[in-house]
């Protein structure tokens, strides 16, 4: 292959309108399958670029119903508080910058937004500040099999300062397409009740990191009407409970919580000795090409003894490492396991509907 067919190879993408790995060596078109990638051109002051309006979930507790992997969704991305995904401003000011500075639709800028603990600099120079995208609203799943779709990993829906105009244009949507499931998060859980009730193919959850924002979860969903409401404990980083253990029980069912999701914190090297010294009883183990910051095993057996308890579905992720001291992961937490005991399938529940 010469230079030229080298340069016309990496060119022909963007002329086509399609994304890279749909061109062969030889610069021949290979089309996915139906409903593999949903793609759209958008023009930006940047320049024309190719992107998903809907992108493959790497998130394993957010599948599809068929229980295949699922799909993210965000027609609004930024925070001014703590947003549910803690890699997300990250992404944001690195990867995804160029891109999202480019979206000049922002937030309008009060006085709460101002007063912001992230709010440091020109918004129109953040970009992680409140940005909607119209154009995302609006989009085709084909006429396959039912999706399981994540709404705003990159953002917090219900969160502070997101303007309710924005909210009410993205829940149009989904009630429009009660085929899918969607799945909502959280960690401004005060917030719902304006918006209850909840279609019945809506999962409506809150983010909880310790004990206190698990308690203030299960309170403010009391008065929450949606067919299941969740709690995703992700990234586990305390539990100084000082309820008893039936208080807790009595909580996830006057709430009627149906669902529990919890996992370990995974970050870098970098950013796990800020964690470490902040949290000083989680336990760093290497996860990959990263590390997570353990909860303690005694925290992690205390929600899901209540669970069980309370008849709440439990789904462990993988990240989370729950062996015992003689180095075998207990009965509560495992699922199945293979016969030579080579592998252990956390339990990984998923809700039962009615």
């Amino acid at each position: 292959m010469t230079k030229e067919d080298e340069v016309l190879r990496f060119l022909l993408p963007d002329l086509l309108g399609k994304p890279k790995a749909m061109i062969d060596e030889d610069g021949n078109l290979n089309e996915p399958r139906r409903g593999q990638s949903l793609w759209r051109k958008q023009v930006s002051p940047i320049g024309s670029r190719k992107e998903e309006i809907v992108h493959r979930s790497n998130y394993e507790c957010y599948p599809n119903p068929d229980g295949t992997r699922g799909w993210v969704w965000n027609p609004i991305t930024g925070s001014l508080g703590d947003c549910p995904n803690p890699n997300a401003r990250r992404l944001a000011n690195t990867r995804l910058k160029e891109r999202y500075l480019a979206n000049t639709n922002i937030a309008p800028f009060t006085q709460s937004n101002r007063a912001s603990k992230h709010r440091l600099v020109n918004p129109f120079y953040d970009p992680f500040y409140l940005r909607f995208w119209e154009d995302r609203l609006y989009f085709d799943m084909g006429t396959g099999k039912p999706k399981g779709i994540f709404v705003c990993d990159m953002s917090d829906l219900f969160g502070i300062g997101i303007p309710e105009e924005w909210t009410r244009k993205v829940l149009a949507q989904v009630r429009n397409r009660p085929k899918h499931r969607f799945y909502l998060l959280t960690k401004q859980p005060h917030n719902l009740i304006k918006w209850s009730p909840f279609p019945d193919h809506c999962y409506v959850g809150v983010s909880a990191t310790n004990a206190e924002m698990f308690m203030r979860a299960c309170s403010d969903l009391e008065e929450v009407r949606a067919k299941v409401k969740y709690l995703s404990i992700e990234p586990f980083l305390d539990w100084s409970f000082n309820w008893s253990p039936s208080y807790l029980v009595n909580s996830l069912q006057r709430a009627k919580i149906k669902w529990v999701i919890i996992g370990a914190m995974t970050c870098s090297g970098a950013d796990l000795a800020k964690l470490s010294y902040q949290y000083p009883e989680l336990t760093p183990i290497p996860y990959g090409n990263k590390w997570t910051a353990q909860p303690k095993i005694e925290w992690v057996s205390e929600i899901v003894e209540a669970c069980d308890k309370a008849g709440v579905k439990v789904f462990l992720k993988e990240n989370l490492m729950l062996r015992n001291s003689e180095g075998w992961t207990p009965a509560l937490y495992v699922d199945a396991r293979e016969p030579d005991g080579s592998r252990e399938y956390l339990r990984q529940e998923m809700p039962i509907l009615k």
